[in-house]
């Protein structure tokens, strides 16, 4: 995994603490696109496309597929504090969703909103931005 350096402050509060941040995986980088973008979202989970996707998968990749969930889990410092709190966050928000509905009410719903919203905060502080 490559990794960058940045300047923040550090987990004991300490202001200008170099961290090493690693560069998150295309894997984790895909599922967080897919989570922040409604637009995606629509071609992958209505099959628009010849790809196919959904919020489960997309959740899947994101933190089982890529091993994320484990070392969240381990309270590792993965990609520094305050990004580490939003994924964990994200996992948490994704879970209220109602999964089952039909994809075209998901899209839709309220909490979805809150989905992409988290997932849009941690592609910004990754440095990878997204598209509305």
């Amino acid at each position: 995994m490559r990794q960058r350096r940045r300047l923040s402050a550090d987990p004991l509060g300490r202001q200008g603490a170099l961290q090493v941040i690693p560069e998150p995986s295309e894997k984790i980088l895909d599922a967080l696109r897919e989570l922040a973008n409604r637009d995606i979202q629509r071609r992958l989970w209505l099959a628009e496309s010849g790809e196919v996707s959904s919020l489960t998968e997309a959740m899947s990749s994101l933190f089982d597929d890529s091993g994320l969930a484990r070392a969240l889990e381990r309270d590792e410092v993965v990609f520094g504090v305050e990004i580490d709190a939003l994924l964990r966050r994200l996992g948490k928000v994704s879970r209220l969703v109602d999964k089952l509905q039909n994809p075209e009410d998901l899209l839709h719903d309220p909490r979805m909103e809150a989905v992409r919203s988290i997932a849009r905060q941690a592609l910004s502080m990754m440095g990878r931005g997204h598209t509305q």
